[in-house]
């Protein structure tokens, strides 16, 4: 009994010292270089999304099981596993049909939908404003790129740093 009382405990515990997060990654969370981040897409053959190369960062990589890949960056002297949201994050997600997904967030009232080449959609969803979202014609992946200050995505996105890995 104390046993079986004390395995309960433990278990209550991690579910709940992780935010009631049953969350797991297929990999554990590790830092990546450049070569690393581009020659993913090789691995997982669909497109992973990032900033681009960034000076002075080190670019934390975590896949989820579910499919999403998020792609942090860290400043340095931040150690990779930091539960701090205080960093710009992309994230890659399996989103069937995802450019309708983004349209729909689009139609929101305050939100604000932006047209990208390629045909794809970019939308400031007024009910996450740190994060802007997008998607591509033909693409079942939907991206969030999130900074911790607002309008700092949004700059993200029109400045061309959000791209394919691989792409250059």
């Amino acid at each position: 009994m104390v046993l079986l009382a004390t395995l309960v405990g433990a278990t209550v515990g991690l579910y709940f010292r992780d935010g009631g997060s049953t969350e797991t990654t297929d990999t554990p969370t590790a830092a990546a270089s450049v070569g690393q981040l581009n020659s993913l897409i090789e691995t997982v053959t669909h497109p992973v999304y990032w900033a681009g190369p960034k000076q002075g960062y080190t670019y934390e990589l975590t896949r989820m099981t579910d499919g999403r890949i998020y792609v942090r960056y860290l400043p340095d002297g931040v150690a990779v596993g930091s539960t701090r949201p205080d960093y710009v994050t992309v994230g890659t997600y399996p989103v069937k049909d995802a450019l309708s997904t983004v349209r729909a967030i689009g139609s929101k009232n305050g939100a604000s939908l932006l047209k990208l080449a390629g045909g794809g959609l970019a939308v400031i969803d007024p009910d996450h404003p740190l994060s802007t979202y997008l998607a591509y014609p033909g693409i079942d992946y939907e991206v969030e790129v999130y900074a911790p200050s607002r309008g700092q995505a949004e700059q993200l996105l029109r400045t061309g740093s959000i791209q394919a890995a691989g792409t250059d």
